[in-house]
């Protein structure tokens, strides 16, 4: 990494103004094509972003590979792009007591939608399908992507994918027999 970069860098940690004022001006024109789909966080986020960039920066995990700009407007994408995922699990609405018309929650059921024997079916297949084929499914309900699933039971993203579609393929199988009137001894 060139002496520049890296005093540059050290006024920037140290908070001299020329060198804040450059670096945010990076991270406004990075978070910036994000705005919109941001929206009401958008202040948050950058704030955020700016916390990222400079922990990431006093941390020394700026390897000199390319340019400092670069770098940073990267952890401005990668910043925006997670919150923008968490924000897509979890959609929060407001109910206003009496909103909510008893009728339509009914229809939604699923239960409801694909009669008794299926979801009879269903509770037989999952009873007889691997914990760890539940535990796996109960996660992805949850809204956990593949890399916290990961953390979680100490595997890779692509190994819990492999589990994931085996568990499917199980159940499918199981589904079949069962609906065939054969059962498991």
């Amino acid at each position: 990494m060139q002496k520049a970069v890296e005093e540059f860098i050290q006024s920037y940690l140290d908070g001299e103004r020329d060198a804040v004022a450059q670096v945010d001006g990076w991270i406004l024109a990075a978070a910036r094509p994000y705005r919109r789909r941001i929206r009401d966080d958008w202040e948050d986020v950058v704030q955020e972003t700016r916390l990222e960039v400079f922990r990431a920066l006093g941390r020394g995990e700026f390897r000199g590979e390319a340019q400092l700009k670069t770098y940073v407007f990267r952890v401005v994408s990668h910043t925006c792009l997670d919150h923008l995922r968490r924000g897509e699990r979890w959609k929060w609405t407001e109910l206003v007591e009496g909103a909510v018309d008893t009728r339509v929650v009914e229809r939604m059921n699923p239960v409801r939608r694909v009669g008794v024997e299926t979801a009879e079916l269903v509770a037989r297949v999952l009873e007889q399908v691997p914990e760890e084929c539940r535990s796996l499914w109960a996660m992805l309900v949850a809204g956990l992507s593949y890399r916290e699933m990961g953390r979680a039971v100490g595997a890779s993203e692509g190994a819990l994918r492999v589990r994931v579609l085996r568990c499917r393929k199980r159940a499918l199988e199981l589904r079949d027999r069962l609906e065939g009137g054969v059962t498991e001894a």
